[in-house]
């Protein structure tokens, strides 16, 4: 047991799924609190003996060890340890959760966290973690920039198809001749209609693609239509586990470099903002916590002692 007054000092911080998991003492994979008949805590459930201790002093579920003298001994037969009732106000539990969820302290505050740090207005994060919208988590620059170079040859190409037939050199001109056939290629369109349609086309997918940056939001439908063109070069998700994906790829130190040059270059309150996330950025490096900490995938469950049981 715990000592009331047995502390120095207090610090509130984020938790790794990791360290919630050292904290319980067995997963609550059941919904149940009680059994209606028997008044005893469901087995796997939220107050389950064999995870938060038994109910009666020294005497575990199934009644097959009582009193102190088997104290500490972890009953074969219920698993549940004998031990003092009021093991129960400090013996956690968790649960894996199906999926991973963001914490409504870090979106629905004035200053979302989550926000500053992945420069998101509230409501582009919320139609993110609502499912309302999809976020490029992840960008293959390489593959990115090789679609790119092949589509600007594919043009060179169309380009040079336009000004002179494969095989042929055009003929050198001095004179009143030279003169005469600049004019008249000087009079020439550059580009007949339908390679002109191919330029643009081609131009059109270039610009696509450059446009394909982390963090960009897609609607369902561009989403679908941007995957079946490029589906190689990028990974958009929706939902806290695409959240849970972009902060795990976050660089802490290259993004504090590079908001600490935004903000020497920038003014009012664009400088503010960017001062803001250093701020936050700045805390995870100090303290050490990592900022996809933010997004629950094991939710750590208190003390049934704890927690009031209501009948409803």
């Amino acid at each position: 047991m715990l000592e009331l007054n047995d502390f120095s000092s207090i610090r509130i911080s984020l938790a790794s799924p990791e360290q919630i998991r050292s904290w319980s003492y067995g997963e609550v994979t059941k919904p149940e609190t009680i059994n209606y008949r028997t008044l005893k805590p469901e087995r796997d459930g939220l107050f389950c003996e064999r995870i938060f201790g038994p109910t009666k002093d020294y005497e575990c579920y199934c009644g097959k060890y009582k009193k102190i003298r088997y104290k500490g001994v972890i009953c074969d037969k219920c698993g549940v340890e004998v031990a003092h009732s009021q093991v129960r106000r400090e013996r956690m539990g968790h649960i894996e959760l199906a999926a991973p969820v963001a914490h409504i302290w870090f979106v629905k505050v004035t200053t979302s966290r989550l926000g500053l740090l992945l420069d998101l207005s509230p409501r582009k994060l919320e139609q993110v973690l609502y499912f309302a919208k999809f976020i490029i988590s992840r960008v293959n620059e390489e593959a990115k920039a090789e679609a790119i170079n092949k589509l600007k040859d594919e043009l060179e190409l169309e380009l040079a198809e336009t000004e002179a037939p494969v095989g042929e050199k055009p003929e050198s001109a001095t004179g009143e001749e030279g003169a005469a056939a600049a004019e008249e290629s000087a009079e020439k369109p550059e580009l007949s209609p339908e390679k002109l349609k191919i330029k643009e086309q081609i131009t059109a997918k270039i610009n696509e693609i450059e446009k394909i940056q982390s963090l960009r939001l897609l609607g369902v439908n561009e989403a679908r239509e941007l995957s079946s063109q490029s589906g190689d070069l990028f990974e958009a998700k929706m939902g806290a586990e695409a959240i849970l994906d972009v902060l795990r790829r976050l660089d802490l130190e290259k993004l504090r470099d590079d908001l600490y040059q935004e903000a020497m270059a920038s003014s009012g309150q664009k400088r503010k903002k960017v001062i803001k996330r250093l701020r936050v950025v700045k805390a995870f490096l100090k303290q050490g916590t990592k900022p996809e900490w933010m997004i629950l995938t094991v939710l750590p469950v208190i003390p049934p002692e704890l927690r009031p049981m209501v009948q409803l």
